[in-house]
């Protein structure tokens, strides 16, 4: 288990597409979104372990916060649905966890709350 340090990693097929997503979008929000994916190291299939959260990543993180564990699935912003527990990849948790891999814990803090994530679990169908 370990706070993590590093830039987080992500396919480049899967920047490009999320790019691409918010390049349609043309606004302020996108354009922020777009400069925090920026941060992130693009890397092939290859350089990307198994357990590290990407699209279409099904999650289970531990949330400080609520004191329970939580599933989602990450996926893009056109298939989210809650009810089903499809999280947008833009939401706030995704983009914290986004890159990171199993037994990390995450901390971010929006609007002046602090919150912490353990990812418990990362299954990725390919």
């Amino acid at each position: 288990v370990y706070l993590c340090r590093m830039k987080p990693r992500i396919l480049k097929s899967e920047f490009e597409l999320m790019q691409g997503v918010l390049n349609a979008r043309n606004s302020k929000y996108g354009r922020h979104l777009s400069s925090i994916l920026a941060t992130y190291e693009q890397v092939d299939e290859s350089a990307l372990r198994k357990q590290v959260v990407r699209l279409n990543s099904e999650v289970e993180l531990w949330h400080e916060i609520l004191q329970k564990k939580v599933r989602f699935k990450v996926v893009l912003p056109a298939d989210m649905d809650l009810k089903k527990r499809r999280l947008s990849v833009f939401a706030p948790v995704c983009l914290a966890i986004l890159g990171r891999a199993e037994g990390e814990i995450v901390e971010t803090n929006r609007a002046g709350i602090n919150k912490k994530y353990k990812i418990l679990r990362v299954k990725n169908d390919q």
